[in-house]
């Protein structure tokens, strides 16, 4: 959900189905990062890195960003002024 509102705040005026894509694809390629080792390689470097990118590939990763990702777009529906329109409102 995170992901979805920081899209949501840079790109105001995208369609939420557009925020909704961005975010999901961001999720998936930090989780498929991990699968490269790369991820624990700049995690060892710089510490807080392993906070942002994580350690080690795990599925259920990939089903709780969907998840978080659908319950996102659904509650930006749902409001009605929506996270992607209330960040350009005055």
């Amino acid at each position: 959900m995170l992901i979805y509102l920081l899209i949501a705040l840079v790109l105001p005026a995208r369609p939420r189905v557009l925020v909704a894509g961005l975010a999901l694809a961001g999720c998936l390629a930090v989780e498929l990062l991990q699968l490269t080792g790369l991820s624990a390689d700049l995690g060892a470097l710089w510490p807080p890195l392993r906070l942002v990118l994580g350690t080690t590939f795990g599925f259920a990763d990939l089903v709780a960003y969907a998840g978080g990702v659908a319950l996102a777009y659904a509650t930006d529906r749902l409001l009605g002024v929506g996270f992607s329109r209330a960040a350009r409102t005055p």
